[in-house]
């Protein structure tokens, strides 16, 4: 597999994903609602919350595919990807994917 092929598959995981989590936050949203008990609501809310990390996950993929075709000179702009976000100065972030994680990847696929 070469790297133009890496990206069209991310490319359909980044989009599906985005579907899927963009169709269950709208059905919480209305579930949330039509619910006036707090139990209820604690829970929407929570799933709300793991539907938002799902998006981190997703904007991790954007930033390797980002990487991957900036490093091997191919056009991104094919795939409607977001550039790869900044973050704001003082912003604390313990799961991102570094630069050097994203170096290991192309090294192992070099392999």
């Amino acid at each position: 597999m070469n790297y133009e092929e890496v990206v069209v598959e991310l490319d359909h995981v980044i989009k599906s994903s985005e579907k899927v989590a963009v169709s269950v936050f709208d059905k919480l949203e209305l579930a949330l609602s039509y619910t006036k008990e707090k139990e209820s609501s604690d829970l929407i809310m929570e799933v709300m919350n793991t539907i938002q990390e799902e998006d981190i996950f997703r904007q991790k993929l954007e930033r390797v595919v980002n990487c991957i075709c900036e490093a091997q000179g191919i056009d991104g702009s094919r795939f409607n990807i977001a550039p790869t976000a900044k973050h704001i100065s003082g912003d604390k972030y313990d799961d991102e994917i570094s630069q050097e994680d994203i170096d290991k990847m192309f090294a192992n696929i070099n392999k």
